[in-house]
């Protein structure tokens, strides 16, 4: 694959995000993309914080090559025109006729097989998330291409998507404002694919400030497996710890990180706004079961990527509904199991924790409630089976969409999911289908953490309103 950026555009902040984004998920696709060609104009300076994998000071063509090739998985290369070419933004300036032309702006973005026209005001923003939309479609696309029998695949003449008002069209959707000034207060439960692409896409806003806690416990931390799906870790990543991994790698960000390495179990969210990206129900559950007044979910399903705003309480689904959680083994089996470990393994699992061996063994040998338990039990407890089927393009998506309302609720006047329509999802296998919008999504009436009118769903309906 080339992805190629006319010199005409090469400046623009929207180009520059869009063009990073699709060679990060490109470089990132395994036997699907053997080689990533890059062609840019030399000098072209980077505007404001773009590839988190390049030192700031180069320019953009070095950078994205850097940046491509410090992920470890796919070659990126200088200069290189292979078998498909996807053209980054309007098409000005630009007289070949490539596969795609990929386009975003603010808040939407998509691909055309034609130049899409070149509209000067839809170029002001900054922002990422119309940007990063068109290098998942764009990449779902070649995806497609490369995985369906040539005979079923064509790629669609115009196909775009706006995470202002989730809506999927033929064209650019102008919606939203050009930038988002606001202080962040708020709680990112998982670091995983779609939590990493929350962060990359908070840390390019240029005029985001304030605080967000990052929670993610996963005592493995970064393996190489990840690589083809975490937007914002490079093969220097493996074997780090998520969270404080991904706050070191975007430390630059007008964001303060506050970075936990700990089970969501264990942490108490004090923030009024939390976003879910973890892929287990028992996690979704102990995030409902501290009843934030504002609950963002962010997940994937095969090519699908949705996001859903929890409540009204009592009224729409909140975290736990239709998530049943798994079925957890008993805590003296769970004991049994680390009688029989060595002591190397228990020694490893302590420390991950910040226990001593000393009490780890105590606890192991005496069952009793303790602060070893507590930390011990989450870590034992999970399934490291990782889903059947994920691409990295999928959770981008969700993790845009996540990003994106966030900050659309601490907006006034601004168009986010609603009560009335708490979800949307996007299925990239049909970029136009009429699925791809908002609706309704009301609360699983088999559901315990919601009842109406029950103490916990009163606690919450009290910080909802209040927020």
């Amino acid at each position: 694959m080339t992805v190629e950026i006319p010199s005409a555009v090469a400046g623009i902040p929207s180009v520059q995000h869009t063009a990073w984004m699709l060679i990060n998920l490109l470089a990132r696709f395994e036997g699907v993309v053997h080689r990533v060609g890059v062609r840019c104009p030399p000098g072209v300076k980077l505007n404001g914080r773009v590839i988190p994998l390049a030192a700031r000071e180069l320019d953009l063509a070095t950078a994205l090559i850097t940046g491509g090739n410090a992920i470890g998985v796919v070659p990126v290369e200088e200069n290189l025109t292979l078998e498909r070419t996807i053209v980054i933004g309007p098409g000005q300036g630009y007289a070949g006729r490539p596969d795609l032309f990929a386009i975003g702006s603010g808040w939407s973005g998509g691909v055309s097989v034609n130049p899409p026209g070149f509209d000067g005001h839809l170029h002001d923003s900054t922002l990422p998330f119309g940007p990063y939309i068109a290098a998942c479609i764009a990449a779902g696309e070649v995806f497609k291409a490369a995985r369906m029998r040539p005979a079923s695949y064509s790629a669609p003449q115009a196909a775009f998507y706006s995470c202002w008002n989730h809506r999927a069209n033929d064209r650019l959707n102008a919606e939203g404002p050009q930038d988002v000034d606001i202080a962040l207060d708020a709680s990112l439960v998982g670091v995983g694919a779609v939590g990493s692409a929350v962060m990359h896409s908070l840390w390019a806003c240029s005029a985001l400030r304030g605080s967000m806690a990052i929670i993610d416990n996963d005592p493995k931390g970064l393996d190489v497996s990840n690589l083809n799906r975490y937007s914002i870790f490079g093969q220097d990543a493996v074997g780090r710890q998520k969270a404080t991994c991904a706050a070191d790698i975007l430390s630059d960000a007008s964001i303060r990180w506050l970075a936990d390495d700990v089970a969501v179990e264990s942490f108490t969210l004090t923030t009024p706004r939390v976003l879910s990206a973890v892929d287990r129900n028992t996690a979704r559950a102990a995030i409902q079961n501290q009843y934030p007044a504002r609950i963002f979910s962010g997940s994937t399903l095969d090519l699908r990527a949705e996001v859903l705003r929890c409540g009204p309480p009592g009224v729409g689904a909140c975290l736990r509904c239709f998530n049943e959680p798994e079925k957890l083994p008993p805590d003296d089996e769970l004991r049994s199991k680390l009688k029989a470990a060595d002591e190397t393994e228990l020694a490893a699992l302590a420390e991950s924790v910040g226990l001593t061996v000393a009490e780890a063994n105590e606890w192991v040998a005496t069952g009793r409630c303790g602060v070893a338990g507590e930390r011990l039990l989450p870590l034992l407890r999970r399934n490291d089976g990782e889903p059947a089927f994920a691409v990295g393009f999928v959770s981008v998506m969700s993790g845009v969409m996540l990003a994106a309302e966030l900050l659309k609720d601490h907006l006034v006047h601004a168009a986010p999911l609603t009560e009335g329509q708490q979800r949307a999802a996007f299925q990239l296998f049909s970029p136009l289908a009429r699925s791809n919008r908002a609706v309704a999504f009301l609360r699983d009436p088999r559901c315990p953490m919601c009842v109406p009118k029950s103490i916990a769903c009163d606690i919450w309906a009290q910080r909802y309103s209040g927020l």
